[in-house]
């Protein structure tokens, strides 16, 4: 009689209310003797089986103990279904064959059930049952252990004593689908369903979109791959666990859709994948998810040849000396401090991950003839360059203090000069295909602001395109991926004839990963889908200084990857920090032209040269150059010629901007006697009408006076970087080694010019004091050209 009417399973203790009205029966975790009574009572059925594994079923039991054991300080990560499972896979392998497993045998069905642990090695745990237990007799149906025969076997349901699970792949940067859809699944019997990382797509009307989806495969036979899914997880449980009810030859199972459940009929063909982060699934994903997939670890790294994988590392200890930067002596209070090598290369190269050099080595070696002596060196070489298109300006220019050292002018100069990180305009300018080809894919990651549409006319004039076809999007727009995917797919339907530039941007880049990734994932997919491929698709992601977050970019081979420090192009408030490298603040302040002092200084007669020179006509007159407000040169034409003695230097800096910029602050140094309590004004106003004079004199030949303060604060630099380091060359690697000033400052051509502020703010304070004594500069108001220029003249005078 059956007398037990309700029985219920939980993996948690129920409240007291509920344990007292039924009988309580606990089972605790399965010791020794009750995993070998529970493996032989799977292998009971072949009565030949179980003599052939009598033996290794104890042996099994106690390893999988052992390894259950040492992972419980962490994470259940492996269960029972792991277990059994490996059970029932070499009781498949022994009633085929008719022998005890073969050792290769073994160790597949081990690494089939107990691979992607990052700190287990499997095969290690059950050493002693695959050294006294296994056959190790060689056989022509041994089994591919390596990572992707692993997949490939689950895929095709081989070696399974009845269904095979389903897998749950762990990856590094979702570098397992490019490799699952390049050589393992058939794109015409799969689907890919990319979770939306769109706000408004995490809602209970996107589920049931995503389960119906699923729920066609399952009735069709087809291969669905989940990615970014971990809402969804929960209502395939079910599925998961093969919980199938068989009605009329055919297969059914639940799909959850919250309170409700939809029946589905599974194609015996129908296979399911879920590949995710790997650190996603060790801190996220919930144990019994974890439980009933089988695990496996695919990066691009497992499936390099020993060659390959020889350099990668090559590669990898390159970029450790990259940013391993000693002690920096700097006049900050916050000096470069060193991290840990993970932290720091990410740091120094954006978008860097554990799995970067192997998928770039891969990459390459596709266009390297393999067969040639040197490939191995041509392939490093090659792999070197393309990571420093990643690396962040400040980490070239901190090389100077690194293990690179020799190394570092050489790559300062490739990545300055040769490769393109001024501007967007200017890389687009290098890689946007002219005419024919395909279009790029690019990802460009800056720590400066982002594009506003008032950029657009100025990208399309340098591209030499209409501004009609730049279009310009924010991630952050769109609610919806249905949103976004209808404005991309009106894109590529437009500039279908006419070659377009779709530029995507988002903001914290850090922490909208998954959004990135979806939308990268739908451009794909709509490019793909509209055969639009010669129109250029461009994702900038904008990346704060002070996170703790690191970002893992696009590195699965089909994006480009750049990182460009600041997007726009350089302006006067913001230079460009190449030509800054290696000079020190007062080369990069002199003026142009370099004049020789006057000897005659002493006296009445030095005046009255001076006043003698001023009066003179625009011909024959060499006593200055030429010399505009901004420091250039005119054409060869316009120039008078010079006298003997001067010498051409190139103006590395605007000046000017910099010295108005220093102005006030220079001025609020100055203190003035009560009675002149309003001179401070009047003063900052002189100084600001005069350096926006532009230098426009009458007389073309004639001082200005930004020129005058330059040749002063030149001076005084110089007589200050006598004392210094290299001559206060290297004062930008200095100011690039302090982390406080460029987290502060976000890019290094801001860092660079508020350190320039600072050093030029004290000095024109000392010259602007020296020349406003007794109100001198109320000299300059005056009509009288003659006598503003003798003012200059004795000012510029240092003597």
């Amino acid at each position: 009689q059956k007398k037990v009417a309700f029985v219920g399973i939980s993996n948690w203790a129920l409240d007291p209310a509920k344990m007292n009205r039924g009988i309580f029966l606990s089972r605790g975790v399965p010791n020794n003797d009750d995993l070998t009574k529970s493996a032989r009572g799977i292998c009971e059925h072949n009565p030949r089986v179980l003599r052939q594994l009598n033996t290794m079923l104890d042996g099994l039991a106690r390893a999988y103990i052992e390894l259950y054991q040492s992972q419980l300080q962490d994470r259940e990560y492996f269960g029972l279904r792991d277990f059994y499972s490996l059970i029932k896979m070499v009781n498949s392998f022994c009633r085929t064959s008719g022998d005890r497993p073969s050792r290769a045998q073994l160790e597949h069905a081990i690494k089939r059930n107990f691979s992607g642990g990052d700190d287990i090695d499997p095969l290690q745990q059950f050493r002693n049952v695959l050294e006294t237990c296994a056959d190790t007799t060689e056989r022509s149906t041994n089994s591919d252990c390596r990572p992707l025969g692993l997949i490939r076997a689950s895929l095709q349901g081989a070696h399974g004593d009845s269904e095979c699970r389903y897998l749950l792949i762990l990856t590094t940067n979702y570098a397992a689908l490019a490799i699952l859809e390049e050589r393992m699944l058939d794109p015409l019997k799969t689907v890919i369903i990319f979770g939306s990382g769109f706000p408004q797509d995490q809602e209970y009307t996107q589920i049931c979109r995503d389960i119906n989806r699923i729920k066609v495969c399952m009735e069709t036979g087809r291969t669905v791959v989940l990615l970014n899914l971990e809402s969804l997880y929960e209502s395939l449980y079910d599925a998961l666990n093969q919980y199938y009810v068989e009605m009329g030859g055919q297969k059914y199972v639940d799909l959850g859709l919250g309170t409700h459940r939809v029946k589905c009929r599974v194609h015996k063909d129908f296979r399911l994948v879920v590949v995710a982060e790997k650190d996603v699934v060790y801190e996220k994903f919930p144990i019994p998810l974890i439980n009933r997939l089988e695990k496996h670890f695919l990066s691009v790294a497992t499936i390099l040849t020993p060659a390959q994988a020889g350099i990668a590392q090559r590669v990898d200890d390159w970029a450790k000396a990259f940013v391993s930067v000693g002690d920096v002596r700097n006049t900050a209070k916050d000096s470069y401090k060193p991290t840990k090598d993970k932290d720091k290369r990410t740091n120094g190269f954006i978008g860097y991950h554990e799995d970067l050099p192997a998928t770039l080595v891969l990459r390459i070696c596709q266009d390297v003839n393999a067969a040639e002596d040197s490939w191995e060196e041509t392939v490093f070489e090659r792999t070197k360059k393309i990571l420093l298109q990643y690396a962040t300006p400040d980490a070239v220019v901190r090389l100077q203090s690194s293990q690179l050292a020799a190394h570092a002018s050489t790559m300062a100069d490739t990545y300055f000069n040769v490769q393109h990180h001024s501007s967007l305009a200017d890389f687009l300018l290098f890689y946007v295909p002219r005419e024919g080809g395909h279009g790029i894919a690019a990802q460009v990651t800056t720590h400066g602001h982002l594009l506003s549409r008032h950029d657009l006319p100025h990208l399309a004039n340098t591209l030499g395109i209409r501004e009609d076809v730049v279009k310009l999007l924010s991630l952050q727009q769109f609610d919806t991926e249905q949103q976004f995917t209808r404005r991309i797919g009106d894109f590529f339907e437009q500039t279908k004839v006419e070659r377009g530039l779709l530029i995507v941007q988002c903001s914290s880049g850090d922490t909208n990963s998954n959004l990135i990734a979806c939308a990268c994932y739908t451009v794909q997919a709509e490019r793909a889908q509209t055969g639009n491929l010669k129109s250029n698709v461009v994702f900038v992601i904008q990346l704060p200084r002070n996170t703790k977050k690191s970002f893992s970019g696009l590195g699965s081979g089909k994006w480009m990857c750049y990182h460009i420090d600041d997007v726009h192009p350089p302006n006067d408030y913001a230079p460009d920090v190449a030509p800054m490298l290696g000079k020190s603040i007062s080369t990069l302040i002199q003026p142009r032209v370099v004049t020789p002092p006057d000897q005659k200084d002493d006296a009445l007669a030095g005046l009255s040269e001076s006043v003698d020179s001023i009066r003179l006509q625009d011909e024959n007159v060499g006593l200055h150059p030429v010399s505009t407000f901004d420091g250039s040169i005119p054409s060869q034409d316009m120039q008078e010629p010079t006298v003997q003695g001067r010498v051409d230097t190139e103006d590395h800096l605007r000046v000017v901007a910099l010295l108005r910029s220093s102005v006030q602050s220079a001025a609020a140094r100055l203190t003035d006697p009560e009675e002149m309590k309003l001179r401070k004004i009047d003063r900052i106003d002189i100084l600001l009408r005069l350096l926006a004079d532009k230098g426009k004199q009458k007389k073309a030949a004639w001082l200005t006076f930004a020129e005058v303060l330059r040749r002063r604060l030149a001076l005084l630099l110089e007589e200050q970087e006598e004392s210094q380091v290299h001559r206060g060359a290297n004062w930008l690697s200095r100011e690039a080694a302090a982390s406080k000033a460029i987290r502060q400052a976000g890019t290094l051509r801001r860092s660079a010019w508020t350190y320039l502020l600072s050093v030029v703010s004290p000095m024109l304070a000392e010259i602007i004091a020296f020349f406003d004594r007794n109100s001198n500069l109320d000299l300059l108001k005056t009509k009288e050209e003659w006598l503003q220029q003798l003012w200059r003249h004795i000012a510029a005078n240092d003597k």
